[in-house]
C-alpha cells in the first residue's frame, strides 16, 4: 500500500478521559451528533463489562458514522 493510500485509509482516535480534560470526550461530543442516548448506554456497558476495547471502538464506530 503506497504512503498516500495508506493515508486516506487512517484514522485516529482519541478518548480523553481525564487525562487532558475533565470529562470523556465522546460522552460530550455525541449531543452533538444526536447520539447522547447511545452513548449514554455503551458508556456504562463499557464501564460495567471487561470487553472495554470492543465497547470503545463500538462508541467510536456510532460517532464516525454520524459524521459521513
Amino acid at each position: 500500500m503506497s504512503p498516500a493510500t495508506a493515508a486516506r485509509h487512517t484514522a485516529f482516535a482519541f478518548d480523553l478521559d481525564g487525562t487532558s480534560t475533565r470529562a470523556e470526550l465522546l460522552p460530550v461530543k455525541a449531543p452533538e451528533l444526536g447520539l447522547e442516548a447511545e452513548m449514554r448506554l455503551l458508556t456504562s456497558l463499557t464501564m460495567a463489562e471487561k470487553k472495554f476495547v470492543q465497547r470503545f471502538f463500538h462508541r467510536q464506530r456510532s460517532l464516525w458514522r454520524a459524521q459521513c
